[in-house]
């Protein structure tokens, strides 16, 4: 699908264009898509958005249900498995301390770090900075846009997967941004999709595009 890197690929380049009236100078973003066909699914990604697929486990396969972990934040919203499902990752997260990623970076003339707090101790995700600069500070290793990054080795260029796509047990598919990856599990998340999926369908109701809101 080599469309799908060309159709990221030219929208980092509009972006980057003075003409764009965009400043992607030291802002960008991450992309995630996903498509269908006769072959298979394909997934593509920039960065850390990620997309997975709630499947139900063949039966002659090992289940692994692994319990959700122990949430730190009180105010976490618990969600029950409703049915067995099990949570396929169709994307790969391009952080960049991955030893591929890093490579490139350091090649390019960047740096890997992660900040430090005021007693030296090491907080956060690895970021991506030029050698003797305190910018851009990215926590992926590739985006759209991110004009300085890419001088430093930060690529629009997606990762690209191919699956068989089995109708009768692939149920749904969530593409998120990090957002919902650094807070839920994959498995959380397809549990979580898979309750309000099913009460969804229990009222369904047509809806008129383009959405209007009303305020009252």
């Amino acid at each position: 699908m080599i469309w799908i890197q060309k159709i990221i690929e030219s929208c980092d380049e509009e972006l980057k264009n003075e003409g764009s009236g965009v400043d992607a100078s030291i802002s960008g973003t991450t992309a995630v898509c996903v498509y269908i066909n006769q072959q298979g699914l394909f997934a593509g990604s920039v960065g850390d958005s990620r997309a997975i697929l709630g499947t139900v486990p063949d039966e002659h396969e090992e289940i692994y249900s692994p319990k959700p972990p122990v949430q730190e934040n009180r105010f976490a919203r618990r969600i029950q498995p409703t049915r067995n499902l099990t949570a396929l990752p169709l994307t790969v997260d391009q952080k960049p301390n991955h030893q591929e990623e890093l490579e490139r970076i350091k090649n390019c003339g960047g740096r890997v770090q992660r900040l430090t707090d005021e007693r030296g101790n090491k907080v956060g995700p690895y970021r991506v900075w030029r050698k003797h600069s305190n910018i851009p500070g990215l926590a992926m290793s590739r985006s759209i846009g991110d004009a300085v990054g890419s001088s430093i080795g930060v690529i629009s260029t997606p990762i690209i997967n191919h699956f068989e796509f089995l109708d009768n047990r692939d149920q749904f598919i969530v593409l998120a941004s990090d957002g919902v990856w650094d807070v839920m599990d994959n498995i959380e998340v397809v549990h979580f999709a898979e309750k309000f999926r099913r009460k969804s369908l229990r009222t369904p109701e047509m809806v008129n595009y383009p959405v209007r809101v009303r305020y009252i």
